[in-house]
């Protein structure tokens, strides 16, 4: 069977925005498999290009893509559970953008960053999300998660510098100079 995998892409990250996770085919018949309000849901295609659906859910979300209609793949209370995110995380890692190391305001808010993206297989849960301000975010786009680490430690240091802050190893060096051990660290 030809795949047509611009469409999956693009359906795929359609569905991401939209609430739903993502997670892997299990056959070359799906197009997409997907947890929204109604479950797992798929969406197959045959053979001669017909679209067949696992429930009523994914008919919707392919219709909904295909007509550029709104769709959400959570329930209204499960939006009220972002909100329970966001403050599982803020108790978890306090209230500083988890790239910069700036605080949270009004105009710079927190928004959520998923470590591991989903583009590179990361998962909706807790342990790969941090919070981050917008921008912060806009610049890690997809990386992987080692350019990611990268653009938090650079990040940190230029808030550092513009601050005149010293690093933890700038800080390490001197403590080392000052006890006359600068010599055997090296």
């Amino acid at each position: 069977m030809k795949r047509n995998l611009a469409l999956e892409t693009k359906l795929e990250a359609w569905l991401t925005e939209h609430g739903a996770e993502v997670l892997p085919t299990t056959n070359d018949w799906e197009v997409v498999r997907f947890k929204a309000i109604g479950g797992t849901c798929v969406i197959y295609k045959n053979g001669k290009g017909t679209f067949s659906f696992s429930n009523d859910s994914a008919r919707e979300a392919m219709e909904a893509f295909a007509n550029h209609r709104m769709w959400s793949a959570v329930a209204i209370h499960k939006r009220r559970a972002k909100q329970s995110v966001e403050s599982k995380l803020m108790g978890r890692d306090g209230d500083e953008c988890f790239y910069c190391g700036s605080g949270f305001t009004e105009e710079s808010p927190a928004t959520l960053e998923h470590l591991l993206s989903i583009a590179h297989g990361g998962g909706n849960h807790m342990a790969n999300m941090v919070l981050v301000h917008g921008r912060c975010n806009e610049k890690a786009g997809s990386l992987h998660l080692f350019g990611k680490v990268k653009l938090r430690d650079r990040l940190r240091q230029e808030a550092e510098w513009v601050r005149g802050e010293k690093s933890d190893a700038e800080k390490a060096s001197e403590a080392c100079k000052e006890r006359g051990t600068w010599e055997k660290q090296k």
